[in-house]
């Protein structure tokens, strides 16, 4: 199919209808598949000077991926408005788009990354070049299947999964999720460039524990055995921010990870480099985060 004419001028109008190279990938969570084309000159200076916040970040790559891609319905390619996008996306599902967008405009993760050996006896350095073909393995993705009780299909962002955790008369309950692309960007608008580097520098990743709780809960609720006091709820994302960083003991939300990890984790996309050390033979998985790499590319490139 040939592209449109921008009508501006021949010499634009042939810039336009040359075929650029596009990675297809599947979006596991939202259950789609998607061509991805690459960035160009003017979606990394966009990116750079959006980064005095991160949700204006986070927005404006969400922008540049919708931009370069087109979605597979019916074996014809069609557009996604933005509001679909970021309502009916999940955040897992922006991470395959992060791997084809990087591959198309890259093809390699990293020319020169320096690894380090796990081997105690070794630990000896060396530096590898990474193509981001070799980042997808036939464990990388799990296909979201949830069904009602009639064996109705339901969508992720329809789906909630009750965590309960009692300590002594207390009862917290969390309704949690599979993020969306729009629950991330809401929990980016509270935090400022100053902590999220702090997050990546001191906990490797994007958001604190407290933050992470957040962003994979929709109400928490707070109740007494005993009726010492009213049940109280919310879900309100700044109360809940507050709840978990000053009210919620820390045993609370490593049991609230362990559980959400037990239902949840199996449909985290698994990107990772088979790795064999030069010096002594071992072969080990570098496992990647993708959406790391690129706000550490961003930031530390400022």
């Amino acid at each position: 199919m040939s592209k449109k004419k921008t009508g501006i001028s021949p010499f634009l109008d042939t810039l336009n209808s040359i075929t650029i190279k596009k990675t297809e990938t599947i979006l596991p969570i939202a259950r789609l598949t998607a061509n991805v084309g690459p960035m160009v000159t003017g979606d990394d200076i966009a990116l750079q000077t959006s980064l005095v916040s991160p949700v204006n970040y986070d927005r404006d790559l969400c922008k540049i991926l919708l931009k370069h891609s087109k979605f597979i319905v019916d074996d014809d390619e069609v557009n996604i408005d933005y509001i679909n996008f970021v309502n009916k996306i999940s955040n897992i599902d922006k991470l395959s788009m992060l791997w084809a967008i990087h591959k198309s405009t890259h093809e390699n993760l990293s020319d020169e990354r320096e690894l380090v050996c796990p081997v105690d006896s070794c630990k000896n350095k060396f530096k590898v070049t990474i193509p981001m073909d070799e980042l997808i393995h036939d464990d990388t993705y799990t296909v979201w299947e949830k069904q009602d009780s009639e064996g109705n299909d339901i969508p992720f962002f329809n789906y909630r999964y009750p965590i309960k955790i009692e300590q002594d008369d207390i009862v917290y309950e969390f309704n949690t999720k599979l993020p969306t692309i729009s629950d991330n960007n809401k929990m980016l608008s509270l935090i400022s460039t100053d902590v999220l580097q702090y997050n990546l520098d001191n906990t490797g990743s994007i958001f604190s524990k407290s933050q992470h709780i957040t962003v994979l809960t929709d109400a928490i609720r707070v109740s007494s055995k005993t009726n010492s006091f009213e049940p109280v709820e919310t879900s309100n994302i700044n109360e809940m921010l507050l709840t978990c960083q000053n009210y919620l003991p820390f045993h609370i939300s490593d049991r609230f990870f362990k559980k959400y990890s037990a239902h949840f984790d199996k449909y985290v996309p698994s990107f990772y480099y088979n790795a064999i050390c030069p010096y002594c033979q071992k072969e080990f998985k570098y496992n990647v985060d993708l959406e790391l790499e690129f706000f550490r590319t961003s930031l530390y490139a400022r």
